[in-house]
């Protein structure tokens, strides 16, 4: 009890308020133990003081400055836990384990999700890339389209992660979720997706019904859809950007992410990153091994 009080100390300029609150009187003034507590104190420690069945329990409230999703309130959660461990292990205590005590609250929840989500995206991001990977290569029958527009979407999501950890984190110092990579990795996957689709079945149609060689289907392609796609992505990053004039540090960071990401991968990527990778490649867009049924050009420009 005194060690937490210490590393509460410690900790206050940090990331905690000026109390904390326990069996203790309503301000968190110290209860001494020759003091008969009036009926109103009372009346307050029986919220955090409780004896049933012979066992005691006590509820102890810490109070953070900083939101609790944030980067000291999760490392907060892990101090505590650690500090309780310690205790337990190195006094002769009547708690058989630290599991005796929890850690519970805001903090203590999103600690234990984000614990949860570093350990599950590894395998959650290589199920998407192999299921995406599978499903493109059978819808447009080519190989190197699918792995390039993966490969173009993984751009837009670590160059925004980037450019958010550099305002929010390097220059602001308010720092970033934890969530961002996940949500952006998900939403610039569906919607990069589908503004990659629509070039993509542009140029098909052009080369299998026209007879257009890739330098034409691209170009044609490009002047259809380009200012569609284009208007979409302006469209969406101004509603979800409209986040950032909350007051919520979470969504502000969220905010800025989703406005970069569709703004960036709507212009600069579809519109001139893809159409120049493909011009490079020429007839290497559309390689796909000699398996009936997959491939989807039936006129290939020599």
């Amino acid at each position: 009890h005194r060690d937490l009080h210490r590393l509460i100390r410690r900790q206050r300029q940090m990331c905690i308020r000026d109390r904390v609150r326990t069996y203790t009187r309503p301000e968190g003034q110290p209860l001494p133990n020759y003091l008969s507590p009036d009926p109103f104190t009372q009346l307050i420690m029986a919220d955090y003081l409780s004896t049933k069945n012979n066992h005691t329990s006590f509820l102890m409230e810490i109070y953070l400055a900083k939101e609790p999703i944030s980067r000291e309130g999760l490392k907060m959660t892990s101090t505590v836990r650690n500090i309780i461990k310690s205790q337990v292990a190195n006094t002769s205590s009547t708690l058989s384990t630290a599991d005796d005590i929890l850690v519970g609250g805001p903090p203590s929840l999103y600690h234990d999700m984000k614990r949860l989500v570093d350990q599950d995206s590894p395998l959650f991001v290589a199920i998407v890339l192999i299921g995406i990977f599978l499903l493109l290569t059978l819808f447009l029958g080519a190989i190197f389209v699918s792995l390039r527009l993966e490969f173009t979407i993984l751009v837009s999501v670590l160059t925004t992660i980037g450019l958010t950890y550099l305002v929010f984190d390097v220059f602001l110092g308010e720092g970033v979720s934890w969530m961002l990579p996940v949500m952006l990795f998900v939403l610039l996957f569906g919607l990069g997706m589908d503004y990659d689709i629509f070039l993509m079945t542009r140029i098909i149609e052009e080369k299998t019904q026209h007879g257009r060689n890739d330098r034409e289907a691209i170009l044609i392609a490009l002047e259809k859809t380009g200012r569609i796609i284009m208007s979409c992505g302006i469209i969406m990053s101004c509603a979800l950007g409209s986040l950032m004039f909350s007051q919520s540090l979470m969504l502000r960071t969220l905010g800025f992410a989703f406005f970069v990401a569709i703004l960036l991968d709507a212009t600069l990527v579809r519109i001139f990153f893809v159409p120049a990778i493909m011009m490079v490649m020429q007839k290497w867009n559309w390689w796909m091994p000699n398996i009936p049924g997959l491939r989807r050009l039936r006129r290939i420009d020599q």
